[in-house]
């Protein structure tokens, strides 16, 4: 809801939320009427490479994500592009990987605002567990807010698209590799 809020100002979109206990909660949406015809979008994609491109063949990601169907998505889209995929539905599911688990994981792909532990937090706890992990923090809030605490951490912002995704986390993974060499 606060993507939508954010982006309703400026869209000329209007939303109307009626929820009733035992009942259920209705969502009203009105969109702006647009006079050209609506075609799909397109991917953007960089030059030289396409965006299905895994720049890291064999990396793991782990996932933490509470929403069940953004997790689930986030899982496809990483597995379509290569990349192995660990899921976890929270941080304390997070914090339960063994040392050996969370040894062959490359990056940390986590919400940001979650119950029990903020992503930032996460981050600290397992990149002290598992020094080198890197960390890619996703929020529908402006990065500002989001990395209040971790100055510096990579960010994508929600929504965003398998493409942004993939670059997001083939950026995570190079500035690493860059580090090194």
């Amino acid at each position: 809801m606060a993507v939508v809020g954010a982006h309703a100002p400026v869209s000329s979109l209007w939303v109307a939320i009626d929820s009733a206990v035992g009942k259920g909660t209705t969502f009203t949406i009105d969109l702006p009427a647009v006079d050209a015809p609506v075609t799909a979008p397109t991917e953007p994609q960089a030059p030289g490479a396409p965006a299905d491109a895994v720049r890291s063949p064999g990396a793991t990601i782990l996932v933490v994500e509470d929403e069940p169907l953004v997790r689930r998505g986030l899982v496809r889209s990483l597995a379509s592009l290569g990349y192995t995929v660990v899921e976890r539905a929270g941080p304390e599911e997070a914090l339960a990987l063994t040392d050996d688990e969370l040894a062959r994981v490359d990056v940390l792909l986590t919400d940001v605002l979650m119950p029990g532990m903020t992503g930032p937090r996460l981050a600290d706890v397992l990149e002290g567990r598992r020094p080198g992990l890197r960390t890619l923090l996703a929020s529908g809030f402006a990065p500002e807010q989001a990395l209040e605490s971790r100055p510096g951490t990579a960010f994508l912002g929600k929504p965003f698209s398998k493409a942004e995704l993939a670059d997001a986390i083939r950026a995570v993974l190079e500035a690493d590799e860059n580090n090194e060499g």
